[in-house]
């Protein structure tokens, strides 16, 4: 199952905290959609697994020690070219959707501190992984390359700008006081359940999250908006 916006949410923060301005010792790629960066903190070295696999997609921290192909495919090469001996100056989460940017700093030919941006797109069949350039925003590669063939909003390939993917336009929960969750759950069509209405309004709330907030308020399920007053909302 994929994980919903406030539960990566959670992810990046202790990511903050547990790797933030690591150095990145090395690179591996065990798995067609997947990635582990080992990075050096505080003494430690840490696994970072990032995967784009349709089903599983995710970005954590691993204790698992996964056997590696003979050669490195061609990503982890270009991978290891741009982060090894890089520092992990910073991770974000884009607003609390499902994409998370972690940019890497390092000291090029020319004496100059450059970037790169490793952006994990966590969204079902769509998910990716993809290496940009900080300076140009141009893509230097995909784990999942792709034209307009089979995307018509954007293209992965390298060399092309990276266009982010569709914003999703919904409230960020975390900036919400009462009234203003009320006032928003309230412009939703009356006749839709309660659960949709939580996951078409805000931000980071997936399915299984709606559900459980439904359920933890000691609500009907299948409660609809309209039916919902002062006590429910």
């Amino acid at each position: 199952m994929l994980p919903d916006g406030l539960t990566l949410n959670l992810v990046v923060r202790e990511l903050q905290a547990t790797i933030l301005q690591g150095r990145v010792e090395r690179v591996y790629q065990p798995e067609k959609q997947e990635i582990i960066l080992v990075i050096r903190y505080s003494g430690r070295s840490l696994r970072l697994l990032i995967s784009s696999a349709a089903e599983s997609a995710r970005i954590h921290l691993t204790t698992q020690d996964k056997t590696n192909p003979p050669s490195p495919p061609l990503f982890c090469q270009i991978l290891r070219k741009y982060l090894e001996g890089s520092r992990l100056s910073s991770i974000e989460q884009e607003n609390l959707d499902r994409i998370v940017r972690l940019v890497f700093t390092r000291l090029g030919e020319s004496g100059e501190f450059q970037n790169v941006v490793l952006i994990s797109e966590i969204m079902g069949k769509h998910s990716n992984l993809i290496l940009v350039d900080a300076a140009t925003g141009l893509i230097i590669d995909g784990i999942k390359r792709y034209s307009h063939a089979l995307s018509r909003h954007r293209e992965v390939l390298p060399g092309l700008p990276y266009i982010p993917p569709p914003p999703q336009n919904r409230a960020h929960l975390l900036n919400l006081d009462e009234e203003q969750f009320v006032r928003l759950l309230l412009a939703n069509h009356l006749e839709k359940k309660l659960e949709d209405v939580l996951m078409l309004t805000l931000a980071g709330i997936g399915r299984s999250m709606a559900r459980e907030v439904v359920y933890r308020a000691g609500l009907d399920p299948e409660l609809r908006l309209e039916f919902c007053g002062e006590y429910e909302l």
